[in-house]
C-alpha cells in the first residue's frame, strides 16, 4: 500500500511539472550533414545547425563553405598521394631516402593550411 501511495505521489508531481512547463528542454543530438563535390561537412550541434546542400554548413554559428573544404581536401589528398609514391619508391637500405618522404609530406600539408572545421575528405 505504501508503494502505491509513493507511486501516486510521483505521478502527481510529474503531471504538475509537465502542466506548468517545468520540464527541461530536450537536447538535440541529431547530426547535420551536407555533401560537397570533394568533401563532406558534418557536425553534431549543441544548439543549431543548417546546411545548404553542396554549398555550406553552419553549426552553432560557425559556417564552413564547401569551396574551402574541397580545396583543403584536394591539397591534402595530393600530399597523401605524393607521400605514398615516395614511400613506395624509397630505398630502406638508405634511410635518408625514406625520411625525405616524411619531411616532404609535412611541408606539403603545411602549405594546405588549416583544415576547415566540420570537414572530412
Amino acid at each position: 500500500m505504501r508503494r502505491l501511495l509513493i507511486l501516486a505521489g510521483l505521478v502527481a508531481v510529474v503531471a504538475l511539472a509537465a502542466s506548468t512547463g517545468m520540464t527541461p528542454p530536450a537536447q538535440a543530438t541529431t547530426m547535420c550533414t551536407t555533401t560537397c563535390s570533394g568533401s563532406t561537412l558534418s557536425c553534431t550541434p549543441m544548439s543549431s545547425c543548417t546546411s545548404v546542400p553542396g554549398t555550406s554548413i553552419t553549426c552553432d554559428g560557425a559556417t564552413t563553405q564547401c569551396s574551402a573544404s574541397n580545396s583543403w581536401c584536394a591539397c591534402s589528398n595530393q600530399c597523401d598521394a605524393n607521400f605514398e609514391t615516395c614511400n613506395f619508391n624509397c630505398d630502406p637500405s638508405v634511410p635518408v631516402t625514406c625520411r625525405i618522404c616524411g619531411r616532404t609530406y609535412n611541408t606539403c600539408i603545411t602549405h594546405c593550411g588549416a583544415q576547415p572545421p566540420h570537414s572530412s575528405c
